[in-house]
């Protein structure tokens, strides 16, 4: 009885631990779900605020979105709240945390394909960053490539459009104005295909600029008083208004209507200063500098154009800074490749080391026996004829070609190449001994600067026909036909003692080479041994 009752205690305490189980997973699925809701609420409400270009508390909701995502493990949830991260400081001009983020965001964007997305979006505003610091060609790189990864997905309009916005800027800063006109216009036509009128803002906005860059001021006030009317259907909206009010003044002050321009920075400069809009801030200081300057105010212009200094250095130490980071980053990621390409490397040795030693190494010990036989037997069939042609105890130079001409006379008419011979057996043979008899008297071979053309002329025959027959009798082309006489006559100094105290580059240059080292080299092409050797071995005997 005692035994069964330690099994039923048994029995109802795991059943009491697995119903806390049970509870305690409901509660963590319970808290999961209310976590999602919370974030997606964040995330919803950092939108609406950025759109409203209220940055402070965009970055409120972007920070309780990142922490809540880090919690619950939400990992595209912590992308995007870190892409958020990075738009705010971009936006109040802080370059250099914003592009740390957005690297950090494409490393994390590595370990799963379906945030590719993201890794889109991050490289935008990358572009966005280089075009902040005056980097325009890294820019449209980058853009250009965020534009063919977009193929490979369902087409993003907006996507699409932040690409056109950041492409007509960087063309913008290169003085590619009808390129940036260009990608405004489709950023134009886009938004009305979205029926978007933000985007139909910026378009506008960026427009109005290129206008005013190129002193169109007409044109440039109508575009961005129509920009300016569009935004207002934007309740409390400030996102692109500093920046169109900004253009208003300047087309005013172009028009050199400048009481009307100071009213516009004025509101222009208050909401940049409130958004932290230091680029749109800082011009609107050097411009209200220059128009209290002609209106004779020069406290004010002084005043002014202190502030625009202060914010103009602030810019270029950022600039510098996010510079020195993106460099930094370029490094990291050239060697990371390497380090990659050498440990793959490194492994496919091994693998090709045991998997196919033996396979290798008879295959290419096997090629490189028959590739050299080869080579030795053609060297010393050549070897072989010349020796023939130079070594005769019985026959001169001139003799044994004109022997071997006559033998290959003899052939001629059996092979086929010889078919298409323009001359006849007689003028073949005429020229082949008048050539010889040249050769032998007038030397011409010992002109350094002898050319086939050259040679032709002396004997008053065709460079043509002077081929042909060199071809067909000695078997020889011009230049291997000038060498062998040139060897021939080394040979016969090599053999004199009163050269023997020669240096050879002396006797090279006796026997009509350029150079020591043409000398040596066609030397032994033909003989097979070097000068040197040659008369050592001649002298021994």
């Amino acid at each position: 009885m005692k035994k069964y009752y330690y099994t039923i205690v048994f029995i109802l305490c795991f059943y009491m631990v697995q119903i806390q189980v049970l509870n305690a997973q409901s509660a963590d699925q319970d808290s999961i779900s209310s976590a999602k809701i919370k974030a997606n609420t964040y995330f919803q409400q950092l939108q609406k605020f950025y759109k409203k270009g209220d940055n402070k508390t965009h970055k409120l909701y972007s920070d309780s979105l990142l922490v809540i995502s880090i919690k619950y493990k939400f990992r595209e949830m912590e992308l995007k709240a870190m892409m958020n991260q990075g738009v705010y400081y971009r936006n109040i001009s802080e370059f250099e945390k914003a592009l740390g983020i957005y690297i950090k965001v494409i490393e994390k964007c590595k370990t799963a394909p379906s945030y590719e997305k993201i890794k889109i979006m991050a490289m935008i505003n990358m572009g966005n960053i280089y075009n902040n610091i005056n980097t325009p060609d890294k820019a449209i790189f980058i853009y250009k490539e965020a534009l063919e990864l977009i193929k490979k997905h369902k087409n993003n309009g907006f996507v699409t459009a932040a690409i056109y916005s950041g492409l007509a800027k960087a063309n913008a800063t290169l003085g590619n104005s009808d390129s940036s006109l260009k990608y405004n216009y489709k950023l134009k036509h886009l938004s009305d295909t979205l029926q978007n009128t933000y985007l139909k803002v910026s378009a506008l906005s960026s427009i109005s600029d290129l206008h005013n860059n190129n002193n169109n001021y007409k044109e440039a006030l109508k575009t961005a008083e129509e920009a300016l009317s569009i935004n207002q259907t934007y309740k409390d909206s400030i996102l692109k208004k500093d920046w169109i009010l900004l253009n208003i003044g300047l087309a005013h002050k172009g028009l050199n209507n400048l009481n009307e321009a100071l009213v516009y920075l004025k509101k222009s400069k208050k909401i940049a200063i409130q958004k932290k809009n230091e680029e749109v801030e800082m011009f609107c200081y050097k411009n209200l500098s220059e128009i209290y300057e002609k209106l004779d105010d020069y406290k004010k212009s002084h005043e002014a154009q202190k502030q625009y200094t202060k914010l103009k250095e602030q810019s270029l130490k950022e600039q510098k800074n996010t510079a020195i980071l993106d460099v930094e980053h370029n490094l990291k990621t050239k060697n990371n490749i390497i380090e990659k390409q050498e440990h793959n490397i490194s492994v496919k040795k091994k693998l090709l080391l045991y998997g196919g030693f033996i396979l290798i190494l008879v295959s290419g010990l096997l090629y490189f026996f028959i590739k050299k036989k080869n080579t030795i037997a053609t060297e010393q069939k050549i070897i072989q004829k010349n020796y023939t042609l130079l070594e005769s105890k019985y026959a001169t130079l001139k003799e044994s070609l004109k022997s071997l001409g006559e033998k290959n006379q003899k052939e001629i008419h059996k092979s086929e190449k010889y078919k298409n011979s323009s001359l006849t057996d007689d003028d073949r043979n005429r020229y082949m001994n008048t050539i010889l008899e040249f050769m032998d008297k007038e030397s011409p071979y010992l002109d350094t600067d002898i050319t086939q053309a050259g040679l032709a002329k002396k004997l008053s025959l065709s460079t043509h026909h002077l081929s042909e027959v060199l071809t067909f009798c000695f078997e020889k082309n011009f230049y291997n036909f000038i060498n062998i006489y040139r060897v021939n006559k080394a040979q016969e100094l090599l053999k004199n003692r009163d050269y023997k105290n020669y240096k050879m580059e002396s006797i090279g240059y006796e026997s009509g080479f350029k150079s020591k080292t043409s000398f040596n080299r066609v030397f032994k092409n033909i003989t097979g041994i070097t000068p040197s050797d040659y008369q050592s071995n001649y002298f021994k005997e």
